[in-house]
């Protein structure tokens, strides 16, 4: 794990601060040319726990909406329900917005 340290000086006192933004971002999503966008087109549809259709549920989409997507196989990878909870929605669930299609992507 990388780490990144910074010296802070505040009101005279110096603090060291380190970062370990590995434990935060996942290698998929520290990538930025892997993200796009897709539309939930049909709803009720399902953010899985894992990329299978066996996992938990995280969550239910419930309605048409556009998500953050990034895709990985069959399955994109989100954070649609929640900041900290990534999950997974499988590809026949979601359009894929052109404009925002990363090279490499399933179409």
């Amino acid at each position: 794990m990388k780490k990144k340290i910074q010296n802070i000086v505040f009101s005279g006192t110096s603090i060291t601060l380190i970062s370990a933004m590995s434990l935060f971002l996942k290698t998929p999503l520290a990538n930025a040319q892997k993200f796009a966008k897709g539309v939930v087109f049909d709803p009720p549809s399902n953010v899985r726990v894992k990329p299978n259709t066996n996992s938990r549920v995280l969550c239910r989409i419930t309605s048409v909406k556009t998500i953050d997507i990034y895709p990985e196989g069959k399955w994109y990878h989100t954070y649609t329900c929640g900041h900290h909870q990534e999950g997974y929605i499988h590809i026949s669930q979601v359009r894929l917005i052109k404009s925002s299609i990363p090279s490499g992507a399933p179409q």
